[in-house]
């Protein structure tokens, strides 16, 4: 049986691709006729661009020569983003390679999470009818299978789950003396690994933090990752991780890539591995930590839970985190004070034949407010720099929508149709964007003398002018320096 894997693919940092190419490595050990299509140029043999339609269309041509085709899915291969027009396009391919070529399976990774939209319950819908046309759909745990046969009103009969590390194998062959005398690790110490891209959903702080409430200088904790792509919200996170990790001598955060051997021989060299995740639907670290027998400490979101082993960890919060952290490394919990703490102590209890001490129950009930921020958002606290605002080189001209094309042909009509279908939705934003431009224009300089030149620890209030100004240019020596 001829089979087509469509998957991103080495040599892509991501981690769909070293598990599509552990597929791809096992189904051929086994004497299968597999090839790859990448959605860019890759070690596979074929590639196409599977966020346009016209690459959608190659591939579905390429797909009908084979007798089995498998589509590893992952929202960021197929859609360039999730407002509506990008994702009827995105929807609309899909649809057509489902249809259009032959018999495709699904491999479900993620699928986008249901918000709270106007259009959400026609998402919804489309998804439900995307979801029919494979002629079978896969994912890794009961778990996700009971979550996304209610996300999109789907019968789970029709959903399958499938170990997602049966293809798993293992990138190093080092003992672990010798691992961490190659990683600079010392033989004595008790080592928590966090491994991954960095991105905040990964949670690392939240290893972080509860790690300062554990007493032993014997511990340490390892962060290694990098940014997969860069956003200035990926970048803040790092930059929180950077600060996080000065407070604490112990916690060190290895960034850069680590090939997949390196990979490996950090988890043969760690204790136990934390995966305090935010949100996701499974774990390739969690299968690989298998692999070496290390216990690993996760959060309970996606379909972690039964894929973790038994020697590993569940937690709900911080506390539990600790507790799991404190009892893995059977070391004592401290302590701790500011930002890092998770411990709520004695505060706020009421003395005996006494009253409450409002004071310390007002602290109490601040203090676990940070904590919530700190384990749900980890940059709700972060101080986030002013950008200088180029006052003499204003915003110009107002926002104006394309006037599309005219005409009898298709891809006029379909234009003018979308037009349409999106200029309730857009226009308005477009003439809010303007109002603010035109008031940011005539109170720029009011603006710039009251802003702060460094930091600030929340973000500036929107103060609408009592009425509109004219717009002044304003002299060279009032320019802010950059």
């Amino acid at each position: 049986m001829r089979t087509l894997l469509i998957t991103p693919f080495p040599p892509a940092r991501d981690g769909l691709a070293t598990y599509a190419s552990q597929v791809y490595s096992k189904w051929r050990s086994e004497g299968h006729d597999v090839e790859v299509l990448s959605p860019e140029p890759s070690a596979g043999k074929y590639s196409a661009d599977l966020k346009s339609l016209s690459g959608i269309w190659r591939a579905a041509r390429r797909a009908r020569r084979f007798d089995r085709v498998v589509v590893q899915f992952h929202p960021e291969t197929f859609f360039y983003a999730m407002d509506p027009v990008h994702f009827l396009q995105g929807w609309a391919g899909l649809m057509m390679l489902f249809l259009l070529g032959g018999n495709v399976e699904v491999v479900v990774h993620e699928t986008p999470h249901r918000s709270s939209g106007r259009f959400d319950d026609a998402r919804s819908f489309l998804w439900r009818v995307l979801w029919g046309q494979p002629k079978r759909v896969c994912v890794h745990s009961e778990a996700e299978r009971a979550a996304m046969a209610a996300e999109y009103s789907l019968d789970s009969g029709r959903i399958y789950v499938v170990d997602h590390g049966e293809t798993f194998q293992r990138r190093s062959a080092v003992t672990r003396d010798d691992a961490r005398s190659s990683l600079g690790i010392e033989a004595d110490s008790f080592v928590f690994l966090c491994a991954g891209f960095i991105q905040p959903h990964k949670g690392f702080d939240r290893a972080i933090r509860a790690f300062a409430n554990l007493d032993g200088k014997h511990l340490r904790l390892v962060v290694v990752g990098e940014m997969r792509v860069w956003t200035p919200e990926h970048q803040e996170y790092l930059d929180l991780l950077r600060g996080l990790a000065e407070l604490d001598s112990r916690v060190t955060l290895h960034e850069g890539y680590a090939s997949d051997e390196t990979f490996d021989r950090w988890i043969v060299a760690c204790d136990a591995v934390v995966l305090p995740y935010r949100h996701i639907w499974s774990s390739g670290v969690a299968e690989r930590a298998a692999l070496y027998d290390r216990p690993v400490i996760a959060t309970d979101v996606g379909g972690l839970a039964e894929q973790v082993r038994s020697s590993s960890r569940i937690v709900r919060d911080a506390k539990t985190l600790v507790d799991a952290m404190s009892e893995l490394s059977a070391s004592k919990t401290r302590r701790a004070t500011g930002h890092s703490s998770y411990t709520d102590g004695a505060a706020g209890r009421r003395p005996r034949g006494g009253v409450p001490d409002r004071a310390a129950l007002q602290r109490l009930v601040a203090g676990r407010a940070v904590l919530l921020h700190d384990w749900y958002d980890p940059l709700a606290r972060m101080e986030r720099p002013i950008l200088d605002v180029p006052v003499s080189d204003p915003l110009a001209g107002h926002l104006a929508l394309p006037s599309g094309q005219r005409g009898l042909g298709p891809k006029a009509i379909a234009q003018q149709v979308v037009r349409r279908l999106i200029d309730w939705r857009v226009v308005p934003i477009a003439i809010y964007v303007n109002a603010l431009r035109d008031q940011l224009l005539g109170d720029t300089q009011s603006v710039v003398s009251e802003a702060p030149t460094k930091t600030q620890r929340s973000p500036v209030a929107v103060r609408k002018p009592s009425a509109p100004q004219r717009r002044r240019r304003p002299s060279s020596e009032s320019e802010p320096q950059s």
